[in-house]
């Protein structure tokens, strides 16, 4: 099934379906109103290995024709949180060795999408297909 699926190009329609479940974002928040919680699918097993097998094959072509960023972390055997962390606690180092000043500034994105106008992106996404002729 799994082997068809790819072949063809085609999820079966019983793989899209998915168990809808409103989990709240943070325990402290007001479990009174909608806004708190956030939807999470849980898929048929088999999604999740169709799921698996296609991230393996994009993974390996993404490394193959090497289209990976020289210092992205995530999705990468061997890399992680830590591996990244360790990169650039040694670039400080090396930089503060060299008597250089430094400026590290983090973002916390764990809530951008919940400041996202989805419809907003929706539209500006059309006119992009639009213009670029692929809608």
């Amino acid at each position: 099934m799994i082997n068809s699926s790819l072949e063809n190009i085609i999820v079966p329609d019983d793989l899209k379906k998915a168990l809808v479940t409103p989990i709240i974002k943070d325990h402290k928040l007001d479990s009174d109103v909608l806004k708190n919680y956030r939807p999470v699918s849980n898929l048929p097993f088999l999604a999740k290995i169709l799921e698996k097998c296609v991230s393996k094959q994009l993974l390996k072509h993404l490394e193959v024709n090497e289209l990976l960023a020289k210092f992205q972390s995530a999705y990468r055997k061997n890399h992680s949180c830590e591996t990244a962390l360790v990169r650039i606690h040694d670039d400080i180092l090396t930089v503060v060795d060299g008597k250089t000043n430094v400026l590290l500034v983090l973002l916390g994105l764990s809530s951008a999408f919940d400041t996202i106008n989805h419809d907003l992106l929706l539209k500006s996404l059309k006119v992009t297909m639009v213009l670029l002729g692929t809608s």
